[in-house]
């Protein structure tokens, strides 16, 4: 079958799946792991951290979504060839969300400087990416990356507490330190800096 054609068949990624998917932070590491004050300033910054980075998501071109692409589902046989497993959770949606999965990889960092060099590099050779400029593509990367990051911290969380796999909280701290990263460059996300700062790294290490 057309690639094109099975990435229509796929269901979307839409508003309400993203949103959900965001709400597992709030839900799961914020109020249920680390039993944040939540004040209803905190709920407004949040809602519009939610409404920013859907638009986002929702604002780039709409292709196949592998959903879950790291280095954990590469796998390599003994000729060196890689295969990429777990597909179950494919679906249509945002241009990014794959290359920032693995790029800002939960389960490993490479430097920030490479990650950006490689970002680009792959924009420049998408062509659903080609009508954009290099500033959109990164905007869109990084945007990206911040929802996957909270969404598999809260992940995380929901792992540790409902099916008592521990191990995976030691992943948070990584995840949400590349939220860090974007501070100077993204002055929009300094409510959620500052929260991941202040609140839930101290949070996790006590």
């Amino acid at each position: 079958m057309d690639g094109a054609v099975y990435s229509e068949q796929l269901p979307a990624y839409d508003e309400a799946l993203l949103l959900r998917e965001l709400a597992l932070f709030k839900d799961w590491l914020c109020l249920h792991h680390l039993g944040l004050d939540w004040s209803d300033k905190d709920e407004q910054a949040w809602r519009q951290l939610c409404r920013r980075l859907v638009n986002n998501a929702l604002s780039q071109p709409q292709v196949f979504v592998h959903r879950d692409y790291h280095s954990r589902n590469l796998m390599i046989d003994d000729k060196f060839s890689i295969s990429l497993i777990d597909f179950q959770d494919a679906v249509r949606g945002p241009l990014t969300y794959d290359i920032a999965s693995l790029l800002r990889d939960c389960y490993c960092r490479w430097p920030a400087a490479d990650v950006r060099a490689w970002a680009v590099d792959w924009l420049s050779a998408s062509p659903f990416a080609a009508r954009y400029s290099e500033t959109q593509g990164l905007r869109w990367f990084f945007l990206m990356s911040v929802q996957r990051h909270l969404k598999a911290a809260g992940i995380f969380a929901r792992l540790g507490h409902r099916d008592g796999k521990w191990q995976y909280l030691q992943d948070v701290p990584r995840t949400l330190g590349y939220i860090l990263e974007l501070d100077t460059e993204f002055p929009e996300l300094a409510w959620l800096t500052g929260l991941v700062r202040s609140r839930c790294l101290p949070g996790l290490s006590s």
